[in-house]
């Protein structure tokens, strides 16, 4: 209640990156990781639940092609880094439409993950694994949209009605308004 905004994002799980977490790489690593920017819509909170089976890759990728210093050992920052590579290049002419910045993003993240965004204009972006592999589910009441990694939490909030966001899909609430789609087609395995 002391916090007033119109939309919000949370991360309840612990800081992991194997063996000899110190109290200061928990802090470091703690979610959601935050975006700094001049611009409203390039200024964001990101958390994620999940691996990247490409994790190595892309954080080579940042620091060798794009230049980028990577300073947790966590899959979150790589995501996050590569939002903001998306942003720039998608926003030569402004803000661009937030379900091409998780189309070209998302799809190249390989693994298990369920992921949320939030931007400084109060845009939110919530998307899943094609696999499916990471649970995430959204629904909705006369009083607000909610997305969850469990159905348990939108029921603890008054959200009775709900469903799946879509395997390689993505759900958007831009001033209220619900966008949902799919930026990889989803793969059974």
């Amino acid at each position: 209640e002391s916090l007033s905004s119109i939309c919000g994002i949370g991360h309840l799980r612990y800081a992991t990156s194997g063996d000899g977490v110190t109290d200061e790489a928990v802090l470091k690593e703690a979610q959601p990781f935050l975006r700094e920017h001049g611009r409203s819509w390039k200024n964001y909170g990101f958390a994620f639940n999940g691996n990247l089976t490409n994790y190595s890759d892309l954080r080579a990728e940042l620091t060798d092609v794009h230049g980028y210093t990577v300073n947790t050992g966590v899959d979150t920052e790589v995501m996050m880094h590569f939002l903001a590579i998306d942003l720039k290049l998608l926003s030569e002419d402004g803000k661009p439409k937030l379900s091409d910045l998780v189309r070209k993003a998302a799809s190249r993240f390989d693994g298990a993950f369920s992921a949320v965004m939030v931007n400084g204009d109060g845009d939110l972006i919530a998307f899943r694994d094609r696999n499916g592999f990471r649970p995430l589910v959204w629904g909705e009441n006369d009083d607000i949209i909610a997305i969850a990694s469990e159905s348990l939490a939108l029921e603890k909030v008054g959200v009775t009605k709900f469903e799946d966001i879509l395997s390689g899909g993505y759900l958007i609430v831009d001033k209220g308004i619900i966008i949902k789609g799919v930026y990889l087609e989803p793969r059974r395995s």
